[in-house]
């Protein structure tokens, strides 16, 4: 009998994207805290997983959990990689007519600080922004269609 192994490729790719997007929260703007400047990956790792067993009603992203929910971090994620072209992206505006909803800003803001998605050099009208998966972001998808079952 073969047993079945689960490849922990995955969850280091999960990983990475949730501290990356926790860094970007927490690093930026006019006050960044500057007791993180120096954490390591565990140690933010151990904060997350804190953080989000407390019931005061906001989590961290983990990026573990692809879900089918039309405005998740996985619908997104592969609606920019499946419909941008080679060294152009997709326009906000268009991601937002796709998957029917008014607004994507906390995802795309999240998947950008978690570098999985950046933003295009060329801009669309009126210099709308325009977004494409990074090569972290393919490496992520790949890893998690490999280890869910995806349609």
């Amino acid at each position: 009998m073969k047993k079945l192994i689960r490849l922990q490729n995955f969850d280091k790719l999960a990983d990475t994207a949730a501290v990356n997007c926790w860094r970007a929260m927490h690093l930026v703007g006019a006050n960044p805290s500057s007791k993180w400047r120096n954490a390591s990956d565990k140690k933010i790792l151990a904060q997350i997983r804190i953080h989000n067993r407390s019931n005061d009603g906001y989590a961290y992203p983990t990026f573990k959990q692809p879900t089918d929910c039309k405005t998740g971090f996985y619908s997104v994620l592969k609606k920019i990689w499946v419909n941008s072209t080679p060294g152009d992206g997709v326009e906000t505006k268009w991601l937002c007519y796709m998957l029917d909803t008014k607004s994507l800003a906390l995802t795309l803001r999240r998947l950008e600080g978690a570098k999985l998605i950046g933003r295009s050099e060329s801009s669309g009208e009126g210099g709308a922004i325009k977004w494409k998966v990074t090569e972290f972001g393919r490496k992520y998808l790949s890893a998690l269609m490999k280890e869910f079952a995806v349609e």
